[in-house]
């Protein structure tokens, strides 16, 4: 039999402040994680991460004489440290830079352009693989929304982006391999129209990825303790799908929101060529409430539905789909806020992760947490 323990430790701060016309923004956090796995009673895979984050934004609202302008500038950084213990001890280490700027354009008409750029340096190493490296990737989008109407408008976007492996991805790959850089190509296209009681948007996207960063159970891996499973650079894939997102207010105290989407992710080349990447359900539904039932008192509620989703490479087993539902009531005092939730509510059995495939049986299972309550209490200042 095999087990697990997570334990996740967060915290964060966020600062802003206006001057003059500039507005800026402060953003600090810090993660702990810690997993302790047992195969039939004996301590197996065991690793600590550690990890920060600092961002500083800047933005300003400007008129270009009879143009609105905004421009952000900002800076990013990140440190992970990743400890493995046991006898597959190592370390892991990636420290990030990256600076960015996006200007928004609004023309006398309505027309808005957009464009960005960011350049970020990454400096990645792993005493287990051998990996000590510093990379420097660039991204960029440009952007169009076009009034149709009072109500209607319509957008595009074009775009190149990119993400480079974690430390929790770095260190877990085949002997001498060195995890190449995730991009894509990105094109959307999209719809907004707003009424009097609410809003509608429908997009569709479509991305082709070189490089995708994915994990395979099934390849044949020393570093593994099972002999198993590593993460990898994928073959050519392609991700598309159409979405719509609605919002309507019922009365003055209720509001209702339904997100749902249609969703293709296949590989275009390679031995898995015109299969369903693994883990990536077709259809998703997501239904939720807001009734404010008197002043400082708040309902909000979800509902989920997943459609089934394969396993595997070989698309030879299919997962469940499942609905999950989600409730929370809040107290708003004056800048304190009482919260209580619970998630999961029904104690709906499910999974969302299972990395193998046997006799068109799907194994290797991540059981979802059961119901779950808790209880917050929220300060502003």
């Amino acid at each position: 039999t095999q087990s697990a323990a997570i334990r996740n430790a967060r915290a964060s701060a966020f600062a802003q402040a206006t001057l003059g016309d500039w507005q800026l923004a402060l953003d600090v956090g810090q993660r702990q994680k810690e997993l302790d796995s047992l195969t039939a009673g004996v301590p197996g895979y065991q690793y600590e991460v550690d990890a920060k984050n600092f961002g500083l934004r800047a933005k300003q609202q400007a008129k270009l004489g009879g143009l609105d302008n905004a421009l952000v500038l900002g800076f990013d950084q990140a440190d992970w440290t990743r400890t493995t213990l046991g006898a597959w001890g190592s370390v892991a280490k990636q420290a990030s830079k990256a600076v960015y700027i996006k200007d928004d354009l609004t023309l006398s008409q309505g027309t808005r352009l957009a464009a960005g750029f960011r350049s970020e340096s990454i400096k990645q190493s792993d005493n287990s693989s051998g990996v000590d490296r510093t990379t420097r990737e660039q991204a960029w989008e440009l952007g169009l929304t076009q009034p149709l109407s009072a109500s209607w408008s319509a957008y595009a976007r074009i775009g190149n982006s990119y993400r480079l492996a974690n430390v929790d991805e770095l260190g877990f790959t085949l002997p001498g391999a060195v995890l190449q850089a995730q991009t894509s190509r990105d094109l959307e296209l999209g719809t907004r129209w707003r009424y009097a009681s609410g809003r509608v948007e429908l997009r569709w996207y479509r991305s082709a990825l070189r490089n995708e960063l994915g994990y395979d159970p099934i390849i044949v891996n020393p570093n593994s303790y099972n002999g198993v499973g590593a993460n990898v650079n994928f073959d050519p894939t392609l991700r598309q799908g159409l979405e719509l997102q609605t919002k309507h207010t019922l009365s003055p105290s209720v509001t209702v929101q339904v997100n749902a989407a249609v969703r293709q992710a296949r590989f275009t080349q390679g031995a898995y060529s015109g299969r369903v990447l693994p883990l990536v359900p077709h259809q998703t539904v997501a239904l939720r409430a807001e009734w404010r039932a008197a002043p400082g008192h708040t309902f909000n509620g979800g509902v989920n539905w997943v459609a089934s989703q394969s396993p595997d490479f070989n698309n030879a087993c299919s997962m469940p789909s499942y609905t999950v539902a989600d409730l929370r009531y809040s107290y708003q005092w004056g800048a304190a806020e009482l919260s209580l939730a619970a998630n999961n509510l029904f104690d709906s059995k499910y999974y969302t992760l299972a990395y193998r495939c046997t006799a068109g049986v799907t194994q290797a299972i991540y059981p979802e947490a059961g119901r779950a309550l808790s209880a917050a209490l929220r300060w502003k200042f």
